[in-house]
């Protein structure tokens, strides 16, 4: 059976074209498990920078029997259009929508489709495979699905989590065109590589206010020895050195992690990574050791300078806390990324400020890499009911469900002191500042043994 599997999106953003640096690593693994039944076409649309005639033409020269797409917020227009598009082209075509976002919205993506995949789809999409190779396409005996019988929506259990991750197949890149995805500079290897996503763990225990998890609050780890095949075998098989941990904490678990790191370490494999986690999650012990393993890049979800704040988007740890986890990651020689977010529910002008000068402070003394951006509200997550019962926040006028806004830091929603207008401002200010600060050497002095130490 032939399967296409598309991930729309812009293909410009305000104007500019964005190229992509690797595949979603969720989409890889919905069309690698596709493909070991079925004929699978990948399509990235931002990554290939097609047009709507020539997807329509990708449409008509596959002849798939079955579209699959996958959506994140921003994108939310564009997948309802690339699923209508299909049915234009084919109406007998069954289109299949997945992710994060039609999983919240399943009602809206079931007007452009047959049928929405809610939570993990591994297996609930290779079940919809089968009934639509068979020629049925009856989703009833299927759990995890919604979809429309006449005018009602009917929506079935929900599947129980993968628990054994390792059972998963590794993603095959062989699916992607990795022509049309960005290539970056290294040092380490005096050349431009390839980076490519890899996927440790699924679930987060933590419930901050902005995020709307696909894979519930049960952490689930895979192997070290998992891990590290697929390195090996893509390193091997791609030529692939640089990995990034798609696991939003990657230290939760500590013994894995200094496992995993241990393996690597002692492992001639060739390659270097980057991880994200929480400032809580980390010691001197762990940050030697991902170090000694590889790493080279440690990014934190700092988020806000402010203790009040911090406490209301359900952040545990400290100002302290944070400047700690930087210090000490800075110490073992990895490089610190973080990400700050403005207008949380709550904001004060004194709380951005602080949040500000908790940013600067760090870029001044330890060179620390940051972004800095504008809470997106998406859907299902705390501040979304939060802005929908006036609770710390509202929604500026016309922004209440306008996903195109999401990652464009434009201000959807304002608190009693700051108003859309101030908090813009806020977010451009602080940002033309801190590109003004230069990032410190803070390695200067030290030699290669004083940091290893």
């Amino acid at each position: 059976m032939n399967i296409l599997a598309i991930d729309p999106g812009l293909q410009w953003i305000e104007g500019k074209n964005v190229q992509r640096v690797y595949p979603r690593i969720g989409f890889a693994y919905i069309a690698t498990v596709l493909s070991q039944e079925h004929h699978v076409n990948v399509v990235d649309v931002s990554a290939s920078q097609i047009t709507w005639s020539q997807l329509a033409n990708i449409y008509t020269q596959v002849n798939p029997d079955m579209v699959c797409i996958t959506a994140v917020a921003f994108h939310h227009d564009d997948a309802l259009d690339t699923g209508r598009l299909a049915k234009r082209v084919d109406p007998d075509t069954t289109v299949v929508f997945g992710g994060a976002h039609p999983t919240a919205l399943y009602e809206d993506f079931l007007t452009a489709g047959d049928v929405v995949v809610l939570g993990e789809g591994e297996h609930t999409v290779q079940e919809i495979a089968e009934a639509v190779s068979n020629g049925s396409c009856c989703w009833d005996d299927i759990k995890g699905v919604a979809f429309k019988n006449g005018e009602e929506t009917v929506v079935k259990e929900r599947r129980d989590s993968i628990s054994n991750l390792d059972d998963l197949p590794f993603p095959d890149w062989e699916l992607f065109d990795y022509s049309h995805y960005l290539s970056i500079p290294s040092d380490t290897y005096n050349r431009n590589i390839h980076f490519y996503s890899i996927s440790g763990m699924r679930g987060c225990p933590y419930v901050c206010s902005f995020c709307s998890s696909l894979h519930g609050t049960t952490v689930r780890c895979r192997s070290p020895e998992s891990v590290v095949s697929e390195m090996a075998l893509n390193l091997k098989k791609f030529n692939a050195h640089h990995f990034d941990l798609a696991d939003c904490n990657a230290t939760v678990n500590k013994e894995r992690f200094l496992e995993l790191c241990c393996m690597l370490g002692e492992k001639d494999i060739d390659v270097i990574w980057n991880m994200e986690t929480r400032v809580d999650l980390v010691d001197e012990e762990i940050v030697s050791a991902a170090k000694k393993g590889g790493c080279q890049v440690i990014c934190y979800g700092i988020e806000s300078g402010d203790e009040f704040i911090l406490r209301k988007i359900g952040k545990t740890y400290s100002v302290d806390q944070i400047e700690d986890a930087v210090r000490i990651a800075s110490d073992a020689g990895l490089i610190v990324k973080s990400s700050f977010i403005i207008g949380h529910p709550y904001e004060t002008m004194d709380s951005a400020e602080k949040t500000f000068e908790l940013a600067k402070k760090l870029r001044i003394k330890y060179g620390m890499d940051l972004y800095f951006g504008l809470i997106d509200v998406y859907p299902k997550s705390r501040v979304y009911e939060m802005a929908e019962n006036q609770e710390g926040c509202t929604w500026v006028g016309g922004m209440r469900n306008n996903w195109k806004a999401i990652q464009r830091n434009t201000a959807t929603i304002e608190t009693e002191e700051l108003d859309k207008a101030q908090l813009e401002h806020f977010y451009y200010t602080f940002t033309d500042e801190i590109k003004k600060i230069p990032a410190t050497d803070y390695y200067k002095g030290k030699t290669k043994s004083d940091i290893e130490k």
